[in-house]
């Protein structure tokens, strides 16, 4: 795609302006370096079941006020967590499992890790058999 900004910039090699254009970009929408992320991974053999704990976690943790005020009681304003998803990962189904994935913005802090922290313990315990759960904090993929 030769109209592609970045690929014209990676052309001429402009380091400088590809940067100031990228850094804008994610200083707008909030991503790295201007936020951390953490994604929950949730992956299981019965495509329904999952979605419907994938749906049930992404309600609960938008609901549950006693789980967000770990973040919002006695955080600074810059502890909010952004939630987004559930959304399929890019690999839908990789060795008979189904997989989806919930992604956490956040500023990095006492708070917020409170707030992580919590929500694996509790996905953990709602996860029905054979739904498994992890978390990847600042991944290298999203």
């Amino acid at each position: 795609n030769p109209d592609n900004e970045i690929l014209r910039k990676a052309a001429l090699q402009d380091y400088v302006t590809f940067y100031e254009s990228e850094i804008a970009l994610r200083r707008a929408v909030l991503f790295p370096p201007f936020c951390d992320i953490a994604v929950l991974a949730l992956s299981g053999p019965d495509e329904f079941a999952l979605l419907e704990f994938a749906n049930l976690l992404g309600e609960e943790s938008r609901k549950d006020d006693q789980l967000l005020s770990l973040v919002h009681a006695h955080a600074p304003p810059d502890a909010r967590v952004i939630r987004l998803g559930p959304f399929r990962q890019a690999v839908y189904k990789l060795n008979g499992k189904y997989r989806q994935r919930i992604v956490y913005k956040y500023k990095d802090n006492k708070a917020s890790r409170a707030f992580l922290s919590e929500l694996l313990v509790r996905s953990l315990k709602l996860a029905p058999q054979p739904i498994s759960v992890e978390i990847d904090v600042n991944p290298a993929v999203i």
